[in-house]
């Protein structure tokens, strides 16, 4: 490795600077989060005068693009990804930490550095969240008249909580951080998603009733999981691992999550005023962003997996040809398949349990059912981040004895 290299390479970020790179990313996504709502509030306009006819149309749009969007993600990921990779640690592309540049203080700088940003956001949250409650103390018309006072807190209270599950995170990838740019594509692609399963989730209303079928039950976690999931085609290639699966696919769950939470939190602030606000945006922000999450997660970190059985060599950084082939062509598909399933299934759960209705169903099932998701997602955060701590002590072995006065520690 060249001394050019080291000097770009170097982990040296201060701590604090780092953290405010941080902020910006947040600052790009809360700008993101504006344009956005702002669409699907148009969305929304236009779906009280045209509702059937532009459910209808937007469906069949949304479906045949399917194939468009996985043929333009490889073609994006292929492309500009992949080129990226390898190159100098920037906002693009993503770097593994040379094990003679790597120290306990880096990993724990970097850890650190992503739980205060966690806790930043978390007060954000917090704060707005209070003072659009209190400036929305009677709803309706109060709200209308106030909105261009309330909105802006409204915005932070539903982004920030976001921000912070994926910042959670991103904290457990230090050896090899994603770029922050991906994470915003992440974000974004989760906002968009959004979309398409709106208008499937209306057009299948306007039938699945006369047969007895839910929308919530069975068209939303079929088409929301679907539409969330599209977005491994975008960044397949920087998926090395189980962490970075797992970081992916939480910020598409964190993204279209956001998004559900301003329909929720927009209508909730005008049928019932700042209070009822403050209540379901909590609770959305502790269960059903994790909720959205963790599908995504699932399949995100079952690729990982894949990948480091069937194709990267850790320690050798070789490709393993032929077990690559079988991995691309039979496990691979089989995994996102499992881990599909899984999420449609854990999703139609929650919705259903959640359409009962019941004080009692919520407090003795959503609740208990909730903290078995928190228990599954940390369970594999924590889980991903200890087999790459382990992968990554083997290549610091195998430094120390090709390099026995590194000084590696």
């Amino acid at each position: 490795m060249d001394a050019w290299r080291i000097t770009k390479d170097k982990p040296s970020e201060g701590f604090w600077k780092g953290i405010l790179k941080d902020l910006g990313t947040a600052g790009i996504i809360l700008g993101l989060v504006f344009v956005l709502t702002m669409f699907m509030g148009m969305t929304l306009v236009l779906f009280f005068i045209f509702r059937d006819t532009l459910a209808l149309v937007g469906s069949v749009i949304a479906i045949a693009a399917i194939p468009f969007i996985a043929l333009f993600g490889i073609l994006l990921d292929r492309l500009l990804l992949t080129k990226a990779k390898g190159k100098k640690m920037g906002f693009f592309s993503s770097m593994e930490i040379e094990p003679g540049l790597f120290t306990k203080s880096y990993r724990n700088k970097f850890i650190g550095q992503k739980l205060t940003v966690l806790g930043i956001m978390v007060a954000i949250g917090v704060f707005s969240a209070l003072i659009a409650g209190i400036l929305g103390i009677i709803p309706a018309i109060c709200c209308i008249l106030l909105s261009p006072i309330i909105y802006p807190f409204v915005l932070l209270t539903i982004t920030a909580p976001a921000i912070a599950w994926v910042y959670f995170v991103y904290a457990s990838d230090p050896y090899e951080p994603e770029p922050r740019a991906l994470i915003i594509i992440g974000l974004l692609w989760g906002m968009l998603s959004t979309f398409p399963s709106l208008f499937l989730n209306t057009f299948n209303d306007t039938w699945m009733g006369d047969y007895g079928l839910s929308t919530a039950v069975v068209s939303a976690p079929i088409f929301e999981e679907l539409f969330k999931s599209l977005g491994f085609f975008f960044i397949f290639s920087q998926i090395r691992d189980e962490t970075d699966g797992i970081l992916y696919g939480s910020a598409f769950g964190a993204g279209f999550a956001l998004l559900e939470n301003f329909l929720y939190g927009f209508n909730a602030f005008m049928a019932g005023g700042g209070i009822l606000f403050i209540f379901l945006i909590t609770f959305r922000s502790l269960f059903n962003i994790l909720g959205h999450m963790l599908g995504p997660a699932i399949i995100g970190f079952l690729i990982g997996a894949g990948k480091q059985w069937f194709v990267i060599d850790q320690v050798n950084k070789r490709n393993k040809t032929g077990k690559a082939l079988i991995f691309y062509l039979l496990v691979l598909p089989v995994l996102v398949v499992i881990g599909y399933i899984v999420s449609v299934l854990n999703h139609a759960l929650w919705n259903f349990i959640a359409g009962i209705g019941n004080i009692l169903t919520f407090i003795f099932i959503s609740i208990p059912l909730g903290i078995v998701q928190w228990a599954v997602f940390l369970g594999l955060v924590i889980f991903s981040f200890i087999l790459s701590t382990i992968r990554y002590n083997r290549k610091l072995d195998e430094h120390r004895r090709r390099n026995p006065f590194s000084g590696v520690h």
